[in-house]
């Protein structure tokens, strides 16, 4: 699950949260926000609503099935974050055939072997 690990990053870091503030709020321990972070464990149901609720995000698009943040309106104690595009382009590339992608990965090579990147 490594998209929840991403954005849940950027969530805690649009909020300026440290990983030991996060984790204090949710009632979890620091290293387990670490090892979601990284991909290396997998949050429970309950851990991922938790994190939903406290960011004002959808469960959705903490597990990368809305490429946007799908706020709730019902609570307005959160700021709204943003998605990179980084994000956005790596959710588009997953829609991708191989074919698909092996002709973007050359547009790519190319655009930086002729300097315009």
């Amino acid at each position: 699950m490594k998209i929840f690990g991403i954005r849940l990053k950027e969530l805690r870091s649009d909020a300026r949260l440290s990983q030991t503030q996060l984790a204090r709020e949710l009632n979890v321990s620091a290293p387990n926000i670490c090892r979601w972070e990284q991909g290396g464990v997998e949050p429970t149901a309950s851990n991922i609503k938790a994190v939903a609720e406290f960011f004002n995000a959808t469960a959705d698009y903490l597990l990368g099935l809305e490429n946007d943040l799908g706020e709730k309106t019902s609570s307005p104690t959160r700021a709204p974050s943003f998605v990179s595009v980084t994000e956005q382009i790596i959710d588009e590339i997953h829609t991708l055939n191989e074919a698909e992608k092996q002709n973007i990965l050359g547009y790519v090579r190319g655009l930086k072997r002729n300097g315009l990147v």
